[in-house]
């Protein structure tokens, strides 16, 4: 039986009986609201013995790059940022079906901007169940932020589609707090999935502070058992380190091309949902 355990997650010499630590939901700089180079990602990943979903909005790029080493796991990967604000996490078992999946379902529909496609979620799933991949619901109570249940709660997206064409639920994301991600494990356990936990890092201190225990020694492996039964451990971030990693994020993204135009955007929707 899987368990959750909000405790920041043991990580070295963690390597026992074919299981490993992997985190879920990471952002490198190829995210417009990312700061992590590559470089400093995969340095701190292999300190900590860590395993790494690198899932950039609407961006392969820096999956691509991370998965050129061989010294730290890369689970490919990606998060989609639907046209409705809904976020969608999808794992690959190689690069090449993470690429074929972006050129020809991604890239096609990034006509809006670099962090929106124009695509809703159910749309973007449906395609998605062509390929060869795991489909993941993050931070979904999480409404100001992407989590599909503001889509539920609008009607827009039924409950039914996500449990029948969706595989796993992220239940523990370092970025929502500890309320959003008990009715996330609520859900998932009401829904039979899988479940899943990233620190949806976009800063290098969130490396490592979030973590899923899962049985396999490559990405093929890890995603062939990855809808069995997974330990889930973090802490998510609280007080002044999370309002100051909000303000990096968003500092950040102002000063990338479409950043202003984005925030705005985001400002917008949030006054909306009020």
């Amino acid at each position: 039986m899987s368990a959750i355990n909000y405790q920041k997650p043991q990580l070295r010499n963690t390597r026992e009986n074919n299981q490993n630590m992997v985190d879920f939901h990471v952002h490198s700089n190829y995210s417009l609201d990312g700061t992590i180079p590559i470089a400093k990602l995969l340095k701190t990943a292999k300190r900590l013995n860590l395993g790494l979903a690198i899932c950039d909005h609407n961006e392969i790029q820096g999956s691509l790059e991370a998965g050129q080493q061989s010294d730290v796991i890369i689970i490919p990967g990606i998060e989609v940022n639907c046209n409705n604000g809904t976020h969608v996490l999808l794992y690959f078992r190689t690069h090449s079906e993470l690429e074929s999946f972006f050129e020809n379902i991604v890239k096609p529909n990034k006509k809006s901007g670099a962090f929106v496609i124009d695509l809703l979620p159910q749309e973007l799933i449906e395609k998605a169940r062509s390929f060869n991949c795991v489909i993941s619901m993050p931070h979904p109570f999480d409404v100001f932020k992407g989590g599909v249940q503001r889509a539920i709660s609008a009607g827009t997206v039924k409950e039914s589609f996500i449990r029948d064409n969706v595989d796993a639920i992220e239940v523990l994301n370092g970025m929502a707090n500890r309320e959003q991600n008990k009715q996330s494990a609520d859900w998932a356990r009401q829904m039979k999935k899988p479940i899943l936990a990233g620190s949806d890092g976009h800063v290098l201190w969130q490396i490592g502070t979030v973590a899923t225990k899962v049985l396999g020694e490559n990405a093929e492996e890890i995603i062939s058992n990855l809808l069995g039964e997974n330990d889930v451990f973090g802490e998510e971030l609280t007080g002044w380190k999370k309002r100051f990693t909000e303000i990096r994020k968003e500092m950040h993204l102002i000063f990338r091309k479409e950043g202003i135009k984005i925030l705005s955007n985001q400002i917008k929707r949030s006054i909306k949902k009020r």
